[in-house]
């Protein structure tokens, strides 16, 4: 099991805020802490109600926070969980990284 390393937080404020992120939260096997050496990032993310992203720029955004968090990421909105089992394991499990 891996243990979670946050990115530093001045990066990863800057890059919430060009993105229009008004919260960021760690959930799935690295917020439980039995993350595998190559499992990813999972973030539910929030964004401003005036961010329109297309979906080349949100591969976009994975892509920047995947470099960010130095593996995977799995970028997900909470309105788009629609099991509602797993959105309450998100939610019991799931540590605030940033908020606008």
């Amino acid at each position: 099991m891996a243990s979670f390393v946050p990115p530093p937080l001045d990066k990863l404020d800057a890059l919430c805020r060009r993105w229009k992120i008004r919260k960021l939260t760690l959930f799935g096997s690295q917020a439980r802490g039995d993350a595998g050496p190559d499992s990813d990032v999972d973030l539910l993310v929030e964004y401003a109600p005036e961010a329109e992203w297309s979906l080349f720029d949100i591969a976009r955004l994975r892509d920047e926070m995947a470099d960010l968090f130095g593996r995977p990421v799995d970028l997900i909105r909470e309105a788009n969980v629609t099991n509602p089992y797993r959105l309450a394991s998100i939610r019991r499990h799931k540590k605030l990284l940033y908020a606008a």
